[in-house]
């Protein structure tokens, strides 16, 4: 069986700065970019942007067709270019793609 990878993305930091800092974080889940985990026990390694940068460059994917999506953009943008990447027929989708989603 044949998969799709689609990867979400955010390398502004201030965006992504702001999404960790809006949720309730588990306690072994980054507070924000600077502030990690409440259980965490540094270790001498990157820390904060540098951090979030090492973990991007070093993501695993797929040899093949991929979609890198940034995340960052409006959600009716990255649902239409997902949906777009997968193939699907315009109607099948269970949402309209306007910018009033």
């Amino acid at each position: 069986m044949s998969y799709r990878y689609i990867e979400c993305i955010v390398e502004d930091m201030e965006v992504l700065n702001g999404r960790l800092q809006g949720r309730p974080a588990l306690r072994s889940q980054r507070l924000s970019v600077e502030a990690p985990p409440r259980d965490y026990v540094a270790d001498g390694g990157p820390s904060g942007a540098e951090l979030f940068r090492y973990w991007l460059a070093g993501m695993k994917r797929p040899e093949g067709n991929y979609l890198r999506l940034d995340t960052s953009r409006q959600l009716w943008e990255c649902v239409e270019e997902a949906v777009a990447f997968l193939g699907m027929k315009e109607g099948l989708l269970p949402v309209r793609l306007t910018p009033d989603l």
